[in-house]
């Protein structure tokens, strides 16, 4: 199978956005796959885990301008990092997996974050899209076919 870089591609037709938002693999969290895998470009990334019915679960979505994919996964993946008690226990509790993509346009993210929030079903929290067209439109491409929105 011929897999795709990971990359966000927009495609505008009379005044709505059609975005093709291609995944990297699902990739176990380690700090030297992330170093050795991992862009240090701008773009957005999920964490996942399996639950107790092997069931996949994303339990955080970010989108990183500056610094990088990188720096920014290996920072929300350190345990001894991360602040925030329900996300630090899942780090040291669960086997923990990750997939990012690349998007070069800071438009283009929030129109993806607000795509990706609006899909999982709770459009009053999902942050505002870039206001530049009409209605937004996204697919995605994923090598584990994980589109689980």
């Amino acid at each position: 199978m011929n897999i795709a870089e990971p990359r966000a591609d927009c495609k505008v037709v009379d005044g709505k956005a059609y975005y093709t938002l291609a995944w990297s693999p699902l990739t176990r969290v380690d700090k030297y796959s992330i170093l050795k895998k991992v862009p240090a470009m701008s773009g957005i990334y999920e964490l996942y885990y399996y639950d107790e019915h092997k069931n996949l679960f994303c339990f955080f979505i970010c989108r990183v301008w500056y610094g990088g994919l990188r720096g920014a996964i290996r920072e929300a993946t350190d345990p001894l990092i991360v602040m925030n008690p329900k996300r630090k226990a899942v780090l040291e509790e669960r086997e923990c997996f990750f997939r990012y993509t690349v998007v070069t346009s800071f438009a283009d993210i929030r129109d993806l974050m607000n795509l990706l929030g609006m899909k999982r079903g709770n459009p009053e929290t999902a942050p505002p899209d870039s206001d530049r067209y009409e209605e937004l439109f996204f697919k995605e491409e994923s090598p584990d076919k994980i589109v689980n929105y």
